[in-house]
């Protein structure tokens, strides 16, 4: 997908930006994504051989919580909830983007909820907030019209996506990106 999207591009390509579930450590490597099944995928040296430019891989909710302070004027000062495949957030507090000790500050997913148990997360853990509200487990809730029961039967994992598998938004678009919803600081 990779090498169409770069011999297709009206323009030239200075540099290829990805944003991945999970946990990306600063060069590029998406240390653990439960939703892809991916452990250690070292992704921008992969894409990197692929394509004759520098490319930056970061975790996804941060780069989209970064292109709403930078191109769509969000606060200094905000709080991205994505919600898609799996739940995460990206943190602005002064402008500057929080990831935490480990890189996983946002990563408000595997978060367990509940003292009931709930659905198993595609992680392994039972409860996590993402076996509830990733907009599968959503779907699956609402198309069995329940509140909630089905979700405590099914495994709640995620269908498995390989490496290659890219997506693009465009960083001039005033709205979120899919999946994505603002709140603005006071």
């Amino acid at each position: 997908m990779v090498d169409d999207l770069v011999r297709t591009a009206p323009s030239p390509i200075i540099g290829i930006g990805v944003g991945s579930p999970g946990i990306v450590d600063a060069d590029g490597t998406v240390l653990s994504a439960p939703n892809f099944g991916w452990e250690r995928v070292e992704l921008a040296r992969l894409l990197g051989e692929r394509v004759d430019v520098p490319v930056i891989v970061t975790n996804d909710a941060n780069a989209a919580v970064l292109g709403e302070y930078i191109f769509a004027g969000a606060a200094q000062d905000v709080l991205l909830i994505r919600v898609g495949r799996g739940v995460g957030s990206g943190l602005l507090t002064g402008g500057r983007l929080l990831t935490g000790a480990h890189l996983a500050g946002g990563e408000l997913g595997h978060v367990t909820i509940g003292t009931d148990g709930g659905p198993r997360c595609a992680c392994g853990k039972v409860g996590c907030l993402e076996a509830w509200l990733a907009a599968g487990a959503l779907s699956a809730r609402l198309a069995a019209g329940d509140s909630g029961r089905s979700a405590r039967r099914g495994s709640g994992s995620a269908s498995r996506s390989h490496p290659s598998s890219v997506s693009s938004t465009s960083p001039r678009s005033s709205s979120p990106a899919p999946g994505t919803a603002r709140r603005r600081a006071p």
